[in-house]
C-alpha cells in the first residue's frame, strides 16, 4: 500500500510540473486586462497562482495574507507576479470578493478561464498556491499552513538579489591619445552573463563609446576597453553606462556615471611635444624629442587598438600601405571601414588624436603609421 501511494504521489508531481503555460494562452482578469503567463515568465518574473473560491470560508480568511504578500513583493512590479485563480464564480462575484478584502491583485474568474487553469494544474481543493519560476518549473505547492504566512513562505524560493547589484564600477579612465576608456569592474560573483559588453550613452540615447565583445562572462575583477566614438569634450555631465549580454542582444544593467568621474590620462606638461590640454592626469607619456613620431608598436594577431598621433592627417591607404598584406580591416570611431583587399577606403584620412581598430592576419613588429 505504501508503494502504491509513493507511485501515485510521484505521478501527481510529474503532471503538475509538466502542466505549464504555453505562449498562446491568454486570459482576461476581472479588470478586463489581458494576462499572458508565458510572457510574464519570459520577462524573468516568478508567477504565484492563488487558487481559491469566492464562497470558500477559509479562502476568505487567508485572503488578507495573500494580499499582504502581493503588496510586499511590489504589486506585480518586481520579481513575483500574483494571479488569483477562482474555480467557479463569475467576474462580478470575484470583483465583490476582491473589494471586500481591499485587494487589487489581478483575478481570473472561474467562468472566464479560472476553471481551465484549475484543470491545467490538476487542482481541486482550495485555498492552494503554486509558485512557478521564470523557467516554467513549479518550485513549490502551498496549502493553508503555508499561505497564512505567505510573504515569509515565499522568501526562500525567490531570488531577491538583482545581479546588477553585484556589479561595481571601481574606476573609469580615458587615454586621450588612443581615445580608449578603460573601465575597472568588480563583480561579487563567480560568473555573470554570457558575452557581456559595455557601452556609454548620453541622455538623448546617442552612443558615445562601445566595447568590442571579448569576454565570456563577468567574474571578480576585470578590465573593459571602450572605443570613444565622439570627442569627450562634447559629452554631457551625466551619462548612462549600459551592460549588454549575448553580443549586445540583451540589455542587462544600466548605471549612471558622471563625465567628471572619468580620469583623462595623457601628457599634461606643456613642454611635451604631445601635450594635451584636456588631460587631467599625467600618465608619463610626454615626449620631448623629435622621436615623437617615431614610436613603433608590436601588434598581435587579431584585433588591435592604435592611436593616430602623427603631425598631419594621412590617407588610410597610404598609412597602412606597408602592412597591406597583413591588414584585414580598419575601423574608425563611427564604424567606417578601410578594406585593403577590396581597395575600399571609407575612412579617408586618419586624423590626429583619434583611435582606430584594426584586425590583422598575423602579428606585426615595429608598426608605425607616421612613416609609410
Amino acid at each position: 500500500m505504501k508503494v502504491g501511494l509513493l507511485i501515485l504521489s510521484t505521478l501527481t508531481f510529474s503532471i503538475s510540473v509538466l502542466a505549464q503555460f504555453t505562449s498562446d494562452m491568454n486570459f482576461v482578469n476581472t479588470g478586463d486586462e489581458s494576462i499572458n503567463p508565458s510572457e510574464i515568465l519570459g520577462n524573468g518574473q516568478y508567477i504565484y497562482l492563488d487558487f481559491f473560491s469566492t464562497t470558500c470560508g477559509v479562502c476568505n480568511s487567508v485572503a488578507p495574507e495573500v494580499n499582504n504578500a502581493y503588496e510586499a513583493y511590489g504589486n506585480n512590479n518586481q520579481n513575483v507576479f500574483f494571479i488569483g485563480v477562482d474555480n467557479f464564480s463569475s467576474a462580478s462575484e470575484c470583483i465583490t470578493f476582491s473589494n471586500s478584502h481591499n485587494s487589487e491583485m489581478p483575478v481570473i474568474a472561474g467562468q472566464e478561464g479560472g476553471g481551465a487553469i484549475f484543470t491545467l494544474f490538476n487542482q481541486s481543493g482550495y485555498p492552494k498556491g503554486i509558485l512557478i519560476n521564470p523557467s516554467g518549473e513549479i518550485v513549490s505547492t502551498m496549502s493553508y499552513s503555508s499561505i497564512v504566512n505567505l510573504a515569509e513562505t515565499l522568501e526562500p524560493f525567490i531570488s531577491t538579489t538583482n545581479d546588477c547589484d553585484l556589479i561595481e564600477v571601481t574606476s573609469a579612465s580615458m587615454n586621450i591619445e588612443t581615445n580608449v576608456i578603460e573601465l575597472l569592474i568588480n563583480v561579487n560573483s563567480s560568473y555573470l552573463y554570457s558575452y557581456p559588453s559595455f557601452a556609454i550613452f548620453n541622455q538623448a540615447g546617442d552612443t558615445l563609446a562601445t566595447e568590442q565583445v571579448d569576454y565570456y562572462g563577468l567574474s571578480g575583477e576585470s578590465t573593459h576597453l571602450l572605443t570613444v566614438q565622439t570627442p569627450i569634450e562634447n559629452w554631457e555631465s551625466e551619462l548612462t553606462l549600459q551592460l549588454y549580454s549575448g553580443f549586445y542582444d540583451v540589455l542587462e544593467c544600466s548605471f549612471t556615471i558622471n563625465t567628471n568621474s572619468i580620469e583623462i590620462l595623457g601628457c599634461t606638461d606643456e613642454q611635451g611635444s604631445n601635450y594635451n590640454s584636456n588631460a587631467t592626469i599625467n600618465n608619463e607619456s610626454c615626449l620631448y624629442t623629435s622621436d615623437y613620431f617615431n614610436v613603433f608598436l608590436d601588434l598581435n594577431f587579431g584585433w588591435n587598438l592604435v592611436g593616430f598621433s602623427c603631425a598631419n592627417a594621412i590617407n588610410a591607404i597610404n598609412a597602412f600601405s606597408p602592412y597591406v598584406d597583413e591588414v584585414i580591416i580598419v575601423k574608425d570611431y563611427l564604424g567606417t571601414a578601410y578594406l585593403p583587399e577590396y581597395n575600399f577606403n571609407g575612412i579617408g584620412n586618419l586624423e590626429r588624436g583619434y583611435g582606430y581598430q584594426l584586425k590583422i592576419s598575423e602579428s606585426i613588429d615595429d608598426f608605425n603609421l607616421c612613416n609609410p
